[in-house]
């Protein structure tokens, strides 16, 4: 065998190999194990896909060593920037087979865990109250305390004023929920079993129920703001419902949503962190709910967190900006006796944490660019570039930074087949340039050696 022959043949052995160690390496790095925290989405080379990573948030509902004066559910709450105020409530007593609505207001402290029981009362003892913040005061809306109330109740911090304002409702309002939207108030089910959306404006007293309604009457509902849109959590209509219904103020339009809790229910209570609402416990018509649901708008995830509440419903919630609080409630240990009336604070931490992404041209990441700085368990990507990118995921809250996830890699510049793209094949990709190379260097080596053997010959 020729010289020529042999130098051939070895240059294409070498680049057989180097082409198998080529695609090892390739399958090795775009099938990532499936125990990975980071996944590639879509990911089929032309440049748009989605990054997604497991949630690794931990909530935990506690039960505090401080508790309300008394037992009792049905109450309302709101949350002044400080203290959060509890508004009366109601328990039974089966020793006298009586029915006790609450006067009250109560104060607590998250920072210290005092709870204090104020001097000054609501106008008359009720239960099944919604209240709102505006800002500088609480407005407690109907109720029941014997009879459904009309009339809307003001409570200023402070000053310690208790004010029936003129203002009233239509008719008696019980078991209503509510959120403030700015400027107004709006309140949901404008009577037991109503389906009336109730416009309350403070700035001029007046009382509006809108032509909107809701898609059926319903009591016992709970109902957040999300800055736009007020969201409103199943409630009961002789069965408790699942639905997730939508209400824009500024256009009157009410969705039912294609998302849904996991069950129905109703006697929840809600809250809006500013990226979620977290729904509480409830009834489900013939037994008790301890679960904590996530609801996410921007996705319209639906989640139940693990964890569970000692308490089952019937409780008022409020958001502090780190801590949901829950005050009261019932729980079913005892049925509608002594110990379905809870004394209560449970702190609920969401355990969120904020999620870095980081993408690099190679998989060392030394060079990494910051991709997403956020709460969310994925994000979309655009890529016009031909190239090789590779992505890596951590986790911090206020305690520290988990490790880095596992490293994966997206091409892009695939043609309509699947296949890669000449271009993107050899300009982008670092061995097969090497190959590319080899065989020129090759084919330049053949053409040397056989002008050298003919012109030696001539000679």
């Amino acid at each position: 065998m020729s010289n020529l022959k042999k130098s051939v043949l070895s240059g294409i052995g070498l680049i057989v190999i180097l082409m198998f160690l080529h695609a090892t390496i390739l399958s090795a790095t775009t099938q990532p194990p499936a125990s990975m925290l980071l996944d590639p989405e879509n990911a089929d080379g032309d440049g748009n896909y989605t990054l997604k990573w497991s949630d690794v948030s931990s909530p935990t509902a506690e039960m505090l060593s401080v508790s309300l004066p008394t037992g009792r559910y049905g109450t309302s709450a709101v949350w002044d920037g400080q203290y959060a105020y509890v508004f009366g409530g109601h328990y039974y007593d089966p020793s006298d087979y009586t029915t006790h609505y609450l006067d009250d207001i109560v104060r607590f402290d998250p920072s210290t865990g005092n709870v204090t029981l104020l001097s000054v009362s609501l106008p008359t003892g009720r239960s099944a109250t919604s209240a709102v913040w505006d800002g500088q005061y609480a407005y407690i809306f109907g109720g029941i305390g014997g009879s459904s109330r009309t009339d809307i109740v003001r409570f200023d911090p402070a000053t310690g004023n208790v004010t029936t304002l003129l203002a009233s409702f239509p008719t008696g309002i019980r078991y209503t929920s509510a959120v403030w939207a700015g400027q107004n108030a709006y309140v949901f089910d404008g009577g037991m079993g109503g389906d009336n959306i109730v416009r309350f404006d403070p700035a001029t007293g007046n009382v509006t129920t809108l032509s909107a309604t809701l898609p059926t009457g319903r009591s016992y509902t709970s109902a957040v703001w999300d800055g736009q849109y007020a969201y409103v959590f199943g409630g009961d209509y002789g069965s408790c419902l699942d639905d997730i219904v939508r209400f824009d103020p500024a256009t009157g339009n009410v969705t039912t949503l294609l998302a849904s809790l996991p069950t129905g229910r109703s006697f929840t209570s809600a809250v809006w962190d500013g990226q979620y609402a977290y729904i509480f416990g409830g009834s489900g018509g013939l037994y008790y709910l301890d679960d904590i649901v996530r609801f996410d708008p921007s996705t319209g995830s639906v989640t139940t967190l693990s964890d569970a509440l000692p308490t089952t419903g019937h409780t008022s919630t409020i958001w502090d900006g780190e801590h949901v609080y829950l005050f009261g409630g019932w729980d079913d240990s005892g049925g509608w006796d002594d110990l379905s009336r809870m004394d209560d604070i449970v702190r609920f931490d969401p355990g969120k944490v904020t999620y870095i992404l980081e993408e690099d041209d190679n998989p060392d990441f030394t060079s990494p660019t910051q991709m997403y700085l956020g709460m969310n368990t994925n994000v979309s990507i655009q890529k016009q570039s031909e190239d090789v990118y590779y992505y890596r995921v951590n986790a911090a809250n206020s305690d520290g930074a988990s490790g880095w996830s596992n490293v994966v890699s997206v091409s892009v510049g695939l043609d309509g087949d699947g296949a890669p793209s000449p271009q993107g094949a050899f300009l982008n990709d670092p061995l097969l340039m090497v190959f590319l190379g080899l065989i020129i260097a090759l084919g330049v080596s053949a053409i040397v050696w056989t002008m050298f053997v003919r012109t030696k010959k001539s000679s």
